[in-house]
């Protein structure tokens, strides 16, 4: 990917300037991604340009980010200009996205640094800008082009994206998603595992964000359906959040079976996919959502289909992870927004325990075969 035209000191692991709102490391979707795509890379060759949310300024990530992620904001854009031109990147990543810091920084650092250039695109917030923030984004379009047009490489998050951009932009995308080692998700379980659990309630569990434009409605729908089939039948819903959707959780307060608790550690979240009973991916069916991610993939379902658990996927089969999930029939699927059908669906998980098991082997197959992360999560 990198240009043939400057040699790199790593033909493995270039120097990779990264620029993003959120940093690799970050406890966001897009956060964990970048941490899977740079996993191998030695800290001395990653620098990340980010923003500090706290003080709302820019700041630098020396590494990347992981174990622990330390940010430090800095207010002095000369100086941190200089300090990217002494790093001396190989290549500059960067996934734009409507912040105007960030986009601000990012068009300055290529101008000045002379490297190739990788654009990477995860939502369709141009689209929802549009529509949104007219102004803004007449403002912000004719630069997105042309950072565009200055890449030696442009990816995206999904098969429709790419089909979608290549079109609106006038130049070639290739995919770069969320990919997974099936051999993190052992099938074996141990006797504590399985005992007692025919007494238990049927837990469902979410992870993830309840952003309003993306997944809370429909995470709300599931959590009042959930509650409605209480106390006949034996079902709860877990949701786990990021700390910052936490104060949305008053939602909960008049549902029985649902609990909202922030994200597990990143070393307990395989087990929390692989010891409950079906997992939860939902979009909202409003237009805002749907113009927001109808293009994207969502990052959590490498992982939930490799746990050999059940999925439950609810949303419009105009959103390009619902309609996929659709072709692979690999997932329990409800496409309409529809209270009773979206209940006999959970009744059903819970009705055939065989079927379950099915639907999450069938899952771990199509993840072995289509997420596998050597194959996938390659630069």
């Amino acid at each position: 990917m990198l240009s043939k035209k400057r040699s790199v000191r790593s033909a493995k692991h270039p120097r990779l300037l990264i620029i993003d709102s959120f940093p690799a490391g970050y406890p966001s979707a897009t956060g964990k991604l970048k941490s899977l795509f740079i996993e191998d890379w030695p800290d001395e060759n990653i620098l990340q340009i980010c923003v500090d949310l706290k003080t709302d300024s820019l700041a630098v990530v020396q590494g990347k980010g992981l174990p622990r992620l330390k940010i430090t904001a800095t207010q002095d854009v000369a100086g941190l200009i200089q300090q990217c031109q002494e790093f001396a990147p190989d290549a500059i990543y960067f996934r734009p996205n409507e912040y105007e810091m960030i986009f601000a920084i990012a068009d300055s650092l290529i101008a000045e640094i002379n490297c190739p250039l990788i654009i990477h695109m995860m939502d369709d917030w141009p689209e929802r800008l549009r529509i949104a923030e007219p102004e803004k984004y007449q403002k912000i379009d004719p630069v997105l082009r042309k950072l565009i047009n200055a890449a030696v490489v442009c990816l995206s998050i999904s098969e429709k994206m790419s089909a979608i951009y290549t079109k609106r932009y006038a130049c070639k995308w290739s995919v770069l998603a969320n990919g997974v080692d099936i051999d993190d998700y052992p099938l074996t379980r141990t006797e504590e595992d399985e005992k007692g659990k025919g007494d238990q309630d049927f837990i469902i569990r979410y992870s993830g964000g309840l952003a309003d434009d993306m997944t809370f409605q429909s995470v709300v729908d599931v959590a009042q359906a959930v509650s409605a089939l209480r106390p006949e039948y034996r079902v709860r819903l877990d949701i786990h959040t990021m700390k910052w959707y936490l104060s949305k959780a008053g939602f909960v307060n008049d549902l029985d079976g649902v609990t909202v608790t922030e994200l597990v550690p990143d070393d307990a979240y395989n087990y929390s996919l692989m010891s409950a009973d079906a997992l939860l991916v939902a979009y909202n069916f409003d237009p805002d959502t749907i113009r927001y991610t109808g293009l994207s993939m969502a990052n959590k379902l490498p992982e939930c289909l490799a746990s050999a658990t059940p999925v439950l996927v609810y949303g419009p089969s105009s959103i390009a992870s619902i309609d996929y999930l659709l072709r692979a029939a690999c997932t329990k699927t409800v496409t309409a927004r529809d209270p009773q059908l979206l209940r006999e669906s959970i009744i059903y998980l819970l009705a055939n325990p065989d079927y379950c098991d099915q639907l999450g082997l069938a899952g771990r197959a199509y993840a072995s075969k289509h997420f596998n992360k050597s194959l996938r999560c390659t630069w």
